[in-house]
């Protein structure tokens, strides 16, 4: 038997977490959940002499979505202090067998492909299998990569025999001060070693969120409910761990922060949607954009070029710099800046270089279409 937890705060990720789980798990499975609603304007309440003792105890999104669960308790905490409750509810109303696996999963992580063999083979050999977390902290040389609680995955006997419950239901830090380092703890006690899910994007729209993890987790972002501003972020502006960040390097942030959003609501807005999940997924593992073999006659290519209006005549009409706005098959698009339109070929391939020299391929059968904008400085 699988018992899969997981912790919501809100219920924008419910729906989509439940669909995905049903079609790529095939053993048995049961699924509990600790559902808890966003905090309002009066904000979190606290505990006093608890750490990090914040909470909400509305029950908003628990009576919308109980039923949904084959358990669930309300309320919203820290994720340790509800994860050591989801646990405890567990295994109070459940007879776990130490042969049971336990899996949980971040509110916005969901399977993607089958993967019930895979689990079932990795734990034979393995005492967990573990997201890996990419470049979330400051650590980097050597990179500083920890088994994270989006995808945890165990044998029931480390909570009913081995005192893991212990680490993950408490503040057991480490020395980056990570609320998750007591699972490092853990498997140095026993001297064990865990199998990481490796980041596997072959397109990444950002180093950190939107992540697929050996084409079979999908990770939607590390930043919870938070500012979306990652290390990657900081590092790219220049910011250091030692320093808060200057009023420059706080404005690009600032601009940052709103692009990640966007994105962020861009692709949410395709995950939602049945016929796009699949798609963007193949997106992120590089299927679009990657053109396939094919026999190409010249009858084909005469007609395909009929099709088409003569992209190099009209581009060239707004000057000889432009912004090509490409609009890709599957609601994605790409801006490129710059366009030489004086370089322009087009074939199977189109084909352009941009001012700063940068040669560019499009494959044309993946655009739907394409928005042009003269530069400001056009090389007058």
């Amino acid at each position: 038997m699988l018992h899969i937890l997981t912790l919501h705060l809100g219920d924008k990720w419910i729906d989509i977490q439940k669909k995905q789980i049903e079609r790529f798990i095939s053993e048995p499975y049961k699924v509990y959940a600790r559902l808890g609603d966003q905090p309002g304007l009066d904000g979190w309440k606290y505990e006093k002499d608890v750490q990090n003792g914040k909470y909400i105890d509305t029950t908003v999104v628990y009576d919308k979505h109980k039923d949904k669960f084959d358990g669930a308790i309300p309320g919203s905490q820290h994720w340790v202090h509800s994860m050591g409750k989801l646990l405890d509810y567990l295994m109070i109303n459940q007879e776990l067998k130490p042969t049971d696996t336990i899996l949980i999963l971040d509110s916005d992580a969901f399977p993607i492909s089958p993967m019930t063999d895979f689990l079932e083979k990795t734990l034979e050999k393995y005492p967990l299998v573990s997201a890996q977390e990419p470049m979330h902290e400051w650590d980097r040389d050597p990179l500083y990569l920890i088994p994270h609680p989006m995808f945890l995955a165990f044998k029931a006997k480390h909570i009913l025999e081995d005192k893991l419950t212990n680490h993950l239901r408490e503040f057991v830090q480490d020395k980056n001060n990570n609320w998750w380092g007591g699972i490092l703890l853990w498997l140095i006690e026993n001297d064990y070693k865990y199998y990481a899910l490796k980041r596997s994007n072959k397109v990444n729209v950002h180093p950190l969120y939107f992540g697929i993890y050996e084409d079979m987790i999908y990770h939607h972002h590390w930043a919870g409910s938070r500012n979306m501003i990652t290390r990657p972020d900081r590092l790219r502006v220049g910011q250091t761990r030692e320093g808060k960040p200057s009023k420059n390097q706080k404005e690009q942030l600032d601009e940052i922060a709103l692009e990640n959003t966007k994105m962020s609501d861009e692709v949410f807005s395709k995950l939602k949607d049945e016929k796009e999940i699949d798609k963007i997924m193949m997106y992120f593992k590089g299927a679009y954009g990657t053109p396939q073999p094919e026999k190409v006659t010249k009858e084909k290519v005469t007609k395909e070029r009929k099709k088409m209006k003569n992209l190099e005549s009209s581009v060239t009409k707004q000057g000889k710099y432009v912004t090509q706005i490409i609009h890709f098959k599957g609601g994605y698009r790409k801006t490129i800046r710059n366009v030489d339109t004086d370089t322009i070929e087009q074939g199977q391939f189109t084909k352009f270089f941009t001012k700063e020299g940068r040669m560019v391929l499009i494959h044309d059968p993946n655009v739907l279409m394409l928005e042009v904008f003269q530069e400001e400085d056009n090389g007058n």
